[in-house]
């Protein structure tokens, strides 16, 4: 870019990234010389800067306005180049060797604070992005339809201007399923063993072993520790601990109970994988959870649609729920963990209408993924609206 005048215009660059709504000043060319002076912007940079997202409300403004009239006075944009690169690599089930590449894995590379892309992996298991801005990246992969292998995650990844970067290779671990004498609850079915739980519901873990020992807990996610504490004794031999919900947390965690017992530590270690679920209610129009409602999700690829009824049993959805369209259990709940993209949700139930409608299901606006969705609810009128109590005259 270049701009040339007199100091008695005011020339500017500013960039927002919710549609223009508010703007970041990123350059004042007001004191920029008479004579040609170039001027380079790393658009990238400075959002990152500023704390701003490169989404799709992303704007750039360019003002020129002078306080009286000058004849030479202008902003000359003469060069704006998108400075991408790539990045590149393998899916593999459980290590990286010859024949384990996973193929149809659905994979999202998602920019720190920025937009996010998907793909799904070829036939030898590899995956490419391309046209990806510069910047820290995380990756993601759901495994294929079929696949109850663990999710996959890769990052954060920082990726340079015009270098690409390959040979990425992405994991998918063996999900190893509850060992009997424990237990969660409330947990839906198991899958390959491993239970799968909503995110915002209270969880009694509970094991069972030798009387009069010491047992405790641990929750690893992506090899971290996110929760551990003692649990209680309660019969002899029954040891149990109430976990608050695990909102945020999602997709796949480890849990590892480890029981000392008087003559010495019961071995091996409870090692097992629990599914967390994004979940959300169906309720009527007084509050009240509505069980046996059919709720269908809906994917695409852009805002403004189309939307489509995502496949029962497609890797779009993790391996914790790939029923699609799901019943309400008894509490309201469903959800599905899935990859990014836009989503809708339509819940359906015989005799219930939309509120206020004649509308034979109720549907909630777009939903951008990620990040995930808190506390999403959804309301139908199953006539409580037009239950009254009687007047009793005494």
């Amino acid at each position: 870019m270049r701009a040339t005048g007199s100091v008695d215009a005011y020339r500017s660059v500013s960039i927002s990234d919710n549609g223009g709504t508010t703007w970041k000043l990123i350059h004042d060319l007001d004191n920029t010389s008479q004579s040609f002076s170039h001027e380079i912007l790393n658009i990238s940079d400075a959002a990152t800067a500023n704390g701003l997202a490169l989404n799709n409300n992303f704007r750039i403004s360019f003002y020129f306005g002078a306080y009286h009239q000058l004849a030479n006075d202008g902003l000359v944009i003469d060069d704006v180049k998108l400075v991408k690169t790539n990045l590149s690599g393998k899916i593999y089930n459980e290590a990286v060797a010859a024949g384990n590449e996973v193929a149809g894995a659905f994979v999202e590379a998602c920019l720190t604070g920025g937009n996010c892309q998907t793909t799904t992996s070829h036939d030898d298991g590899s995956y490419q992005f391309g046209d990806l801005s510069p910047g820290a990246y995380t990756l993601r992969v759901l495994p294929p339809a079929g696949n109850n292998h663990l999710i996959g995650n890769l990052g954060p990844l920082t990726l340079a201007a015009n270098t690409p970067l390959a040979n990425q290779a992405i994991i998918l671990h063996k999900a190893t399923g509850m060992p009997a004498g424990t237990t969660v609850t409330p947990a839906l079915p198991p899958i390959g063993g491993v239970p799968s739980v909503y995110w915002n519901t209270p969880l009694l873990l509970t094991h069972k072993g030798c009387a009069g020992g010491t047992a405790t807990y641990q929750m690893f996610l992506d090899g971290a520790v996110v929760r551990n504490g003692p649990m209680l004794e309660t019969p002899a031999g029954t040891y149990s601990v109430t976990l608050a919900p695990l909102h945020p947390l999602h997709g796949s965690v480890q849990l590892v109970v480890t029981l000392i017992c008087p003559d010495g530590p019961q071995l091996p270690p409870i090692n097992f994988n629990l599914w967390i679920d994004p979940s959300g209610f169906v309720v009527n129009t007084v509050g009240a959870p509505i069980a046996a409602v059919e709720v269908s999700l809906y994917r695409s690829d852009s805002p403004d649609g189309p939307f489509e009824l995502v496949a029962n049993g497609s890797g779009v959805m993790s391996p914790a729920n790939r029923v699609n369209p799901m019943k309400t259990e008894s509490t309201g709940r469903f959800g599905w963990d899935v990859i990014a993209g836009y989503y809708r949700v339509r819940a359906a139930k015989t005799g219930c209408t939309a509120p206020g409608s004649e509308q034979a299901f109720n549907e909630t606006e777009v939903l951008t993924i990620p990040p995930p969705v808190t506390d999403l609810r959804i309301e139908l009128d199953c006539g409580e609206s037009g239950v009254f109590l009687p007047l009793i005259r005494r």
